[in-house]
């Protein structure tokens, strides 16, 4: 179970609805935070434990996904959003799993996802993403270019977040500011 009380200086600052610089930063995974391994050990085919670009775009440290969560807290209060390690649920083709080597705190990298429910206008709506994929492509690497997002009237960037309903479930993407 991940302690969602735990706090620092970039926590603090989203749950009053600014953005740290951590929401600005791809957290580097290395062989010794995460690796892939056999799912049992008589398997007779070779594997790669390297994890390739893509898989390392999944990760985030639990400082960020702890302070995306106050950051959508802020933003829709009455939220209920819990972060778990999304590893166990995680698809890796090829017969292998991810294990971890390290200790899981607050800035190691791992694969996390937040589930539960934003309210939006009263209504609590069910969400879930991955927190790596939030804060490395949707802000970084996209620079909050959304097709959902410039429908709706929201300028391009990555200064603020929203949720908006993608085909029934609501997802939090970046944008420049309010419409």
């Amino acid at each position: 179970m991940i302690d969602q009380t735990q706090t620092s200086p970039a926590i603090d600052l989203a749950k009053h609805g600014k953005l740290a610089d951590i929401f600005d930063t791809i957290i580097p995974v290395t062989e010794q935070d995460a690796q892939f391994v056999h799912f049992n050990d008589n398997s007779r085919y070779q594997l790669e434990p390297a994890l390739s670009a893509y898989d390392k775009i999944q990760f985030s440290s639990l400082e960020q996904a702890l302070a995306l969560v106050a950051l959508i807290n802020f933003k829709y209060p009455g939220s209920q959003l819990t972060v778990v390690d999304n590893v166990s649920v995680f698809a890796f083709p090829g017969f292998r799993k991810l294990e971890y080597g390290n200790a899981g705190g607050l800035t190691n990298p791992r694969v996390y996802k937040v589930i539960g429910t934003i309210s939006v206008d009263g209504v609590d709506s069910p969400t879930e993403f991955n927190v790596g994929y939030n804060i490395n492509v949707k802000r970084i690497l996209q620079g909050g270019n959304n097709l959902w997002t410039t429908k709706l009237g929201y300028s391009e960037g990555n200064s603020t977040i929203v949720v908006v309903n993608e085909m029934g479930l609501y997802q939090p993407e970046w944008v420049g500011g309010d419409k």
